[in-house]
């Protein structure tokens, strides 16, 4: 008897041709888990630099707010000056009439 009869090669050959199969299956299985669990990871990383993003817009957000309230006050600031200066130029004109008008009124008693 020889190790190498004709039973034993057809059962090699089968097993050779059910095997590449199944150890295609097995791959592909393994290939998709680990498929699974990078996407998993990067999802929570994704999830992680979103949270991240968010929080760099809110501040911001509230940095924008503060300078656009700074400016606010500084312009009704600049604006009450302009107020004060315009309503003392007024009574400094006023005043400067009034003398011209005692002057004319002084002078013209005069013979």
């Amino acid at each position: 008897m020889s190790v190498f009869n004709g039973f034993t090669f057809v059962i090699l050959l089968m097993g050779i041709i059910f095997s590449v199969p199944i150890i295609a299956i097995i791959t592909e299985h393994r290939r998709k888990l680990l498929e699974l669990k990078m996407k998993a990871g990067s999802s929570a990383e994704l999830d992680s630099g979103m949270r991240g993003l968010s929080k760099e817009i809110a501040d911001l957000r509230e940095t924008a707010t503060q300078y656009d309230i700074s400016f606010d006050a500084a312009l009704e600031r600049l604006e009450a000056r302009v107020v004060g200066m315009e309503k003392r130029i007024d009574r400094l004109e006023r005043l400067s009439g009034q003398q011209s008008e005692a002057e004319v009124n002084v002078m013209g008693d005069m013979p």
